[in-house]
């Protein structure tokens, strides 16, 4: 699941990546990016603005694997994985910037030049690969098991997944053959309860294999059981579904998106047993730089609507 980094531009001088554990540091912390750590900003993007001029001024010989992973964040991922929030002041002095964050401010580290993670979350590259902030990074990123979990451990999880967003695509090729729709409208009305005030729009989009008679009452059945309730439950949010016509069997994974992240879930939105236990499932976080993920989203969009529903 996600995690929540400020990161000081100066942690970036060129002084300090002449160190080669240091340099070691930061590669391991920009991949992490990759994968699942947000940075959160300033909302007059001074902090960004910083880092685009550190990344200049990185050397692209002894350093190119950073300044790659920096330019391929600061540009190509700019909007997945850079957070303005109000509640981080920068004040420029000089060619610095002092940096003021907000005890509200929900976050997990500060990186900085000299960082004590036992004061104020604030952490310096020189430890950071031995800090508890990474390794739990790490078991963020790793596939997480849903059976004999706890509601509020899943809750939690799921909360650092939606934070800061306002746009989520549900994707379950299951929703749209019109059965067990109970189960699928338990499992998503379960999710929408952990969505931040943020969250503005909800799109499913989900697909039929065959055109078969009668399947316009199905389309009701998911309307009625599925949409209409998340309606009702969830004012403010605009509910959307899309049905595809995926007559080449194309559409098979089940996939949650936020504007910060891109989620495997393995078995899909049938989250619970009728005992209201969560059912063997897993979650996966994927990398921005997985493309396989994104190609095959941006396939199952290019098919031919076949039913569209809005409120």
């Amino acid at each position: 699941m996600l995690m929540y980094a400020i990161l000081d531009p100066e942690s970036l001088s060129t002084d300090l990546l002449s160190d080669k554990a240091y340099e070691m540091q930061v590669k391991l912390f920009l991949k992490g990016v990759l994968r699942n750590l947000l940075i959160l900003e300033d909302d007059n993007n001074k902090l960004f603005e910083k880092l685009c001029h550190a990344t200049i001024n990185i050397s692209s010989g002894q350093n190119s694997t950073i300044q790659k992973l920096l330019e391929d964040i600061l540009k190509t991922y700019r909007r997945e994985r850079f957070v303005p929030v109000k509640m981080i002041d920068c004040l420029l002095i000089n060619s610095g910037i002092n940096i003021s964050i907000s005890k509200y401010l929900p976050y997990d580290i500060f990186i900085t030049q000299k960082g004590n993670y036992s004061e104020n979350k604030t952490l310096s590259f020189f430890e950071y690969d031995e800090s508890t902030f990474e390794r739990k990074r790490e078991q963020y990123s790793k596939e997480l098991s849903l059976k004999n979990k706890k509601n509020q451990e899943i809750d939690n999880l799921l909360k650092r997944v939606f934070r800061f967003s306002t746009n989520i695509l549900i994707c379950d090729s299951q929703i749209g053959n019109g059965r067990n729709i109970t189960n699928f409208m338990k499992g998503i009305q379960y999710i929408s309860s952990q969505f931040p005030k943020s969250v503005k729009k909800v799109e499913i989009l989900t697909c039929i294999k065959r055109i078969e008679e009668g399947q316009e009452k199905k389309f009701e059945k998911i309307i009625n059981t599925l949409m209409i309730p998340l309606k009702k439950n969830f004012t403010g949010i605009k509910f959307c579904l899309i049905i595809k016509k995926d007559l080449s069997n194309y559409c098979h994974r089940r996939l949650l998106i936020t504007d910060h992240a891109k989620i495997i879930i393995d078995r899909g939105f049938d989250l619970f047993t009728s005992r209201g236990d969560f059912r063997q499932n897993f979650l996966q976080v994927v990398s921005l730089d997985d493309y396989d993920v994104q190609e095959y989203l941006d396939d199952w969009r290019d098919l031919e609507n076949e039913y569209v529903w809005e409120d």
